[in-house]
């Protein structure tokens, strides 16, 4: 519970402290560009949880109490935006993933439709090997 969550932060810490106890997870968004959140969740619930998201709630608790605000945060943003950027570019001289991690990391045993299109992904990677470069990828 919240109360015993927070009781849990000041006894930790020796002072009071906010502490969020979110039980439900609620997705503010399709999860892919092939979802469509409508099919199983209430979009009048997700525009409700717009405006009270945990996130926006904090932001708002801390610049309350001038802990928080505009240059913090667009000095916070600008060092993710950095960091974020130089691990793509670390990322872009790493080999990818294997092409049977496609299938591989869902099933033990693959059912036979799923090993028919890792045949199929293979005899078309084969098939035209000058466009498909396998040579970034983990052998």
């Amino acid at each position: 519970s919240h109360t015993k969550t927070t009781l849990t932060c000041r006894v930790r810490y020796g002072f009071k402290v906010v502490c969020f106890n979110w039980n439900l997870p609620l997705r503010l968004g399709s999860h892919s560009t092939s979802d469509d959140q409508t099919a199983y969740q209430d979009m009048a619930e997700v525009k409700q949880w717009e405006t009270c998201h945990p996130t926006l709630r904090l932001r708002g608790y801390l610049h309350q109490r001038g802990l928080w605000g505009e240059e913090k945060e667009a000095a916070l943003r600008g060092r993710a935006q950095k960091e974020i950027r130089e691990a793509m570019q670390r990322a872009r001289h790493e080999l990818k993933p294997h092409l049977d991690n496609l299938f591989s990391h869902v099933y033990d045993q693959l059912p036979p439709r799923l090993e028919a299109q890792r045949r199929e992904l293979w005899d078309l990677v084969n098939k035209y090997s000058k466009h498909y470069p396998v040579k970034h990828y983990e052998s």
